[in-house]
């Protein structure tokens, strides 16, 4: 059989957030990829996200081929949930199968707070296999940077990190906290590209 993509950019209206649902609610296991980017699934938890997403976890866990994830531009910051919440299923003997080949990870602008950094190192501390991360536009803070750090540790395996930011949503980095992220990649020797865009650097420790 052979491997699919799922790709479903910007489904935002409440009869697309039902098409999606009964998506999440299939019984695929092949797909490759999977690009759920800009639904605003989690800011509309009438419609789908407080029952039905529940089950995206089950279709992570049971998509044993995935390579991409993609949950970008879904903001977490006003919906109570954190990230734990839709990537529990790591838990399962199952899942950890699934993320033992996942290559890239996108969470761009998802309101993720430094708990949610703190899942990021988790996941990168177990899953070794993912190659391109994609933290970009999260506001970024000391505490999130530092999670992110301890995490980064033991990564020796990543090819990009893009943790900066944009115009409108700028990291905000003390100096100090930024050089421990850099001596935690110093370690990953196979690091191509590294993005601290539009960050904020706050250098009040130096005068």
């Amino acid at each position: 059989m052979a491997k699919v993509d799922l790709v479903l950019p910007g489904l935002e209206s409440v009869r697309n957030s039902k098409f999606l649902t009964s998506l999440i609610k299939s019984k695929w296991t092949r797909l490759r990829i999977m690009d759920l980017s800009g639904n605003n699934f989690i800011r509309q938890p009438s419609t789908m996200f407080a029952s039905d997403v529940r089950a995206l976890p089950d279709l992570i866990a049971r998509s044993t081929c995935l390579t991409d994830l993609v949950l970008s531009n879904n903001c977490l910051k006003h919906s109570g949930l954190r990230l734990r919440s839709i990537l529990e299923c790591r838990k399962t003997v199952e899942c950890r199968q699934t993320l033992e080949h996942l290559r890239s990870l996108s969470l761009s602008n998802m309101s993720l707070s430094a708990e949610d950094f703190s899942f990021v190192a988790q996941l990168l501390d177990s899953c070794h296999s993912i190659l391109h991360l994609d933290i970009s536009r999260n506001c970024m803070c000391d505490r999130g940077a530092l999670n992110l750090a301890r995490g980064l540790k033991s990564c020796r395996q990543l090819v990009s990190l893009d943790m900066g930011g944009s115009c409108c949503k700028h990291n905000i980095i003390r100096s100090h906290v930024l050089e421990k992220v850099l001596v935690a990649l110093s370690h990953c020797k196979s690091l191509e590209r590294l993005s601290i865009s539009y960050s904020t650097l706050n250098c009040s420790d130096f005068f």
